[in-house]
């Protein structure tokens, strides 16, 4: 890698306009954590480089080093998941996984094991449903940022868990039989515990085996937005459009 530019490997999460031609572009790489560079003249009819920019797109980039911002130099598509673009329910999910991706995502920092969960869930959104697989993400991305709540058993009284309420503070849960101290405020219905944790531990061709009712899906996947929200400190904006949706 010499001093004049760079190749990186990436999944472009945004893109915005940028003055009247150009787009600023915010990508997660494995290498580089999250990634935000200048994409001249992209917003031109004819541009040779627009279709290397699209969001979900999995890319191989050329970059020059800038002194506020890097540009796109040259850029070919790995894979396009076009239909993510192309379904407004799809679109939807996707755009919840790239906005969760920048929130988790930092800028200079490797972070190969998120990189490839949104990688993994990109192309398996294009195959299984939605939800579950919005689920697992969010499930995987909160065990990646090793803020996984304690859902097996009762922190009081070590009983296995089936229900209850949880802590986003501390990350523990209540069983409901136990007196509940303050803080454990978010129920869980029956059910809700073993799904997490099925989703935190499940390979990920396996996750078209799992049958569960989709209410349980949507509860896991607000419950999971929320927990991150919580440890965050921001709100995941795209979530509205899968209440629009629902």
């Amino acid at each position: 890698m010499s001093d004049a530019g760079y190749d990186v490997e990436a999944i472009i999460l945004s893109s915005k306009p940028l003055g009247e031609r150009d787009r600023l572009i915010t990508a997660i790489t494995p290498d580089r954590g999250l990634l935000r560079f200048a994409a001249r003249g992209t917003q031109s009819p004819g541009s040779k480089l627009a279709h290397a920019i699209l969001p979900f797109s999995r890319v191989s980039l050329s970059l020059w080093r800038g002194k506020s911002l890097d540009g796109l130099r040259g850029g070919e598509v790995v894979e396009s998941h076009r239909p993510l673009r192309e379904s407004p329910d799809l679109l939807a999910h996707a755009y919840c996984m790239a906005e969760v991706g920048k929130l988790m995502a930092r800028e200079g920092e490797a972070d190969r094991a998120l990189y490839l969960l949104v990688a993994t869930a990109a192309n398996m959104l294009e195959g299984l449903d939605p939800d579950l697989v919005l689920a697992f993400y969010l499930v995987r991305a909160v065990k990646v940022a090793g803020l996984f709540p304690q859902l097996d058993e009762c922190a009081r009284c070590s009983r296995p868990t089936e229900g209850g309420f949880l802590s986003f503070e501390s990350g523990a849960v209540s069983c409901g039989e136990c007196p509940r101290e303050p803080g454990f405020g978010e129920r869980l219905s029956p059910g809700l515990p073993s799904l997490a944790v099925a989703l935190r531990d499940i390979h990920p061709r396996r996750l078209g085996e799992v049958k569960v009712s989709r209410e349980i899906v949507v509860e896991l996947r607000e419950l999971m937005l929320d927990y991150l929200e919580h440890h965050a400190g921001r709100s995941v904006n795209s979530r509205r459009f899968l209440d629009i949706l629902a």
